[in-house]
């Protein structure tokens, strides 16, 4: 079903065609995310990145799919480039999370955008609770926790 079809049940149709339209995205929506997962736990992360932007280009962005699509592209594909937008994304979308925000620090430090990284840490530092990303940043970049608080 087109996008005006849709629109046009949702405008127009009967309060059981509205019911029965957001059933059936929503199954449909769960298949394709499914169909994502499935795709890359086998391995198969081509798949799961189409099936991920199928999914938003059907469904909408939501931060957790777009921030999984950014993750794909980053680590498995090894495409940051095409991962940053993604990865920014979330962090829009998801300002208080630190899946998000990791994402983010990792596509910059990816690309060397030493510029952007430092204001993304500062946010990660300001919503983390687990602190994670320090060891990796300390590691990488010699920083210290101190350096952010």
């Amino acid at each position: 079903m087109d996008k005006e079809n849709i629109e046009e049940i949702l405008r127009s149709g009967s309060q059981d065609d509205r019911s029965d339209l957001l059933i059936s995205m929503t199954r449909e929506h769960k298949a394709i995310i499914d169909a994502a997962f499935a795709s890359k736990e086998q391995g198969e992360y081509e798949h799961a990145a189409r099936y991920f932007q199928k999914a938003i280009d059907q469904f909408g962005e939501t931060g957790e799919t777009v921030g999984m699509l950014a993750m794909i592209l980053l680590v498995n594909l090894k495409r940051p480039q095409d991962s940053i937008p993604y990865a920014r994304r979330a962090a829009e979308l998801m300002p208080e999370s630190e899946f998000a925000s990791i994402g983010l620090v990792h596509c910059l430090l990816a690309l060397n955008l030493q510029d952007e990284i430092e204001p993304e840490i500062r946010r990660y530092v300001a919503i983390g609770e687990t602190f994670e990303l320090y060891e990796v940043l300390w590691e990488e970049n010699g920083l210290t926790k101190a350096d952010f608080i």
